[in-house]
């Protein structure tokens, strides 16, 4: 790698890095200011953490491979989304005006959160291990891909409250009004069934690659499937506190 292309990469990865960080920051701090759970806030923001740097480690040692920049853009959206969900709900529900441009934060976190963990969960396995589609004229996931990313931007623009379920009677302003609003239903159905569907296939396209891989490409899919697990397991744990 030439020492300009080396030092591009290095500054992407840093950039990643200190978005996620900031973004998990804010969140964290803003929990504590709220009094909500702080360690279900940690659980979640552990996931992220592990998501970027094992990206952070792949994109480094492996910069043509976009499984590690997947996990670095996934991991930042994912933060900076969820600390702008955070900066809604403080600024509408806890401490009401207190937070300038709120309706921003609320949109824009809404969809970033659902994009980056789209990315996480969807884009990365679809590319895992070596970065690569599987070769198929009948692939039709990344254009799939395309079309969940679009309504997950779309859906929480459009929706009434921007997708965000614990802000009260709060309205989103740039929301559609009868009868325009059939877009943000179209938008949902465009990215959540489909995602499901997507998931399904990828499963299955992981399986197909673990029986036709070498003994490496299986090594590498069981420490993927192990990591996976991970934030399954931690779910109900999260969410129950």
């Amino acid at each position: 790698m030439s020492p300009g292309k080396h030092s591009r990469t290095v500054a992407a990865i840093i950039a990643a890095t200190v978005l996620t960080v900031g973004g998990l920051t804010t969140s964290l701090v803003l929990t504590r200011i709220d009094h909500h759970s702080f360690v279900s806030q940690v659980l979640g923001a552990a996931v992220i953490a592990a998501f970027v740097v094992a990206g952070a480690v792949v994109a480094a040692a492996r910069p043509t491979n976009p499984v590690g920049w997947l996990m670095l853009v996934g991991a930042a959206l994912s933060a900076l989304g969820g600390a702008g969900a955070d900066l809604a709900h403080h600024g509408i529900v806890d401490h009401p005006g207190s937070v300038a441009g709120v309706a921003a934060f609320a949109v824009a976190g809404s969809a970033a959160r659902s994009v980056g963990w789209y990315v996480l969960s969807l884009g990365v396995p679809l590319v895992f291990p070596d970065g690569r589609l599987v070769p198929s004229r009948r692939n039709w996931l990344p254009k799939a891909m395309v079309v969940i990313v679009i309504g997950a931007v779309v859906d929480p623009l459009t929706d009434r409250q921007a997708d965000l379920t614990n802000l009260g009677h709060w309205q989103n302003p740039a929301a559609l009004h009868p009868p325009w609003d059939i877009v943000s239903g179209l938008a949902l159905l465009a990215h959540f069934p489909l995602a499901i569907v997507a998931t399904v296939a990828i499963i299955r396209q992981l399986v197909g690659r673990y029986r036709q891989g070498s003994a490496l490409t299986r090594q590498q899919l069981r420490l993927f499937v192990v990591a996976a697990l991970v934030p399954v397991v931690a779910a109900p744990l999260v969410f129950s506190i």
